[in-house]
């Protein structure tokens, strides 16, 4: 009975120590800029980011909402950082993203997504999401922000799986431990 007790709580101590290494964030800029479409704010995710250094290969990107509607969903490629080299994201220790600036592309519709500061970086505006095969009235779409900044904002982290199970396993030994001394004590 008390090795499975301290394997239960080995168990514990292995749970409460380790955590999630990949971050997820909700992401949003206002496009001040905009062609074929009305100013708004483009929103998405971001997810596989770690707490440091992340060059950008292993960032899952999905777009949520633009205001013209067009440009949604995953598929997104990460293509490299403006002007090619750098950091594409930096994670603070307490989760907070301190840097962006990376390129990701979309062959479906010939998309590119930006994140990054305010203005002209390299030949890009940053923040934009831009299609560059022609749509409505031979314009193609562009959200763009000159001056604005992406927004990150952590998502909740959701709870492990195996929690309820270790939970119960926990409660179920505490009980059986409690009753057996219980049963011991003279009446």
């Amino acid at each position: 009975m008390k090795s499975l007790l301290n394997v239960t709580l080995a168990a514990i101590f292995v749970t409460l120590a380790t955590h999630a290494n990949a971050l997820t964030y909700q992401w949003s800029f206002e496009a001040d800029n905009v062609f074929s479409s009305s100013t708004g704010t483009v929103t998405g995710t971001i997810s596989g980011l770690q707490i440091g250094s992340n060059d950008g290969s292993s960032v899952i990107v999905e777009v949520l909402s633009t205001p013209s509607g067009n440009l949604l969903g995953g598929g997104w490629v990460f293509d490299g950082t403006s002007g090619g080299t750098g950091d594409a994201f930096t994670i603070a220790t307490d989760g907070s993203v301190t840097f962006s600036n990376a390129v990701f592309e979309r062959a479906s519709d010939n998309a590119e997504l930006y994140f990054g500061s305010g203005g002209m970086v390299g030949a890009r505006f940053a923040p934009e999401l831009a299609s560059f095969t022609v749509l409505d009235g031979g314009v193609p779409t562009s959200h763009r922000t000159n001056g604005g900044t992406t927004q990150f904002v952590p998502s909740v982290v959701p709870l492990p799986a195996a929690f309820p199970f270790l939970a119960g396993a926990v409660g179920f030994f505490g009980l059986l431990g409690w009753r057996r001394t219980r049963n011991a004590l003279p009446v």
